[in-house]
């Protein structure tokens, strides 16, 4: 009852009972800050640093079935690369340092804002790691506003290559950029519907 604003970082397997409280709480009160991830760098690097790396390990977090009630949802198993928001980073090709752009990491500069909402108004750059696509579900009720796009020389690709990925310089390859920009964070405002109308499962 305490509680002003929710914070849900990378949520992974919840039990339904937390899902149905992260319902009741966007009803009453309404302000809560989601960050959903369709490939955790950070979960996939612990994985392989404990010698093994299960192909089934689940490496997203994603809350589909809230998500969809309130008129959002995160593109599965792909993550945006950009050709022209990619950070630079050392890699060692044939034994010899060099500099690569990593189009799985991207830079989001001012332009690619949205400088009129308070919540990104003041930002700087922002370095974001393969991060997913959100998309507006149709026919929601929800307004939908794009906070952080990227640019239109991106592509969604699958989170499978990030998996056994030796060289970054290996996702420029064949790059098919689509010519639109993807939204990486979205402001969701309006009434939204429960995703439990039957009560707690």
């Amino acid at each position: 009852a305490k509680v002003d604003t929710l914070l849900v970082v990378y949520p992974q397997k919840l039990s339904a009972a937390t899902r149905y409280a992260i319902d009741q709480f966007v009803l009453k009160k309404g302000r809560a800050m989601i960050f959903v991830d369709p490939y955790s760098e950070q979960q996939a690097a612990q994985t392989s640093q404990m010698g093994f790396i299960n192909p089934s390990q689940p490496l997203s977090a994603d809350m589909p079935r809230l998500l969809k009630s309130w008129g959002v949802e995160m593109v599965p198993d792909k993550f945006v690369a950009d050709r022209k928001l990619a950070i630079e980073v050392d890699t060692t090709v044939d034994g010899r340092r060099q500099t690569e752009a990593y189009p799985a990491w991207i830079s989001i500069g001012k332009r690619h804002h949205d400088d009129k909402n308070i919540i990104t108004a003041s930002l700087g750059a922002i370095n974001m790691a393969s991060a997913g696509a959100l998309e507006r579900v149709p026919g929601a009720g929800t307004k939908f506003t794009a906070l952080l796009t990227s640019s239109r020389d991106a592509e969604l690709m699958d989170t499978s290559r990030l998996r056994m990925l030796y060289n970054p310089a290996s996702l420029l390859i064949g790059m098919k950029p689509a010519g639109k920009r993807y939204v990486l964070a979205a402001d969701i405002t309006g009434k939204v519907k429960t995703a439990f109308p039957d009560g707690l499962p």
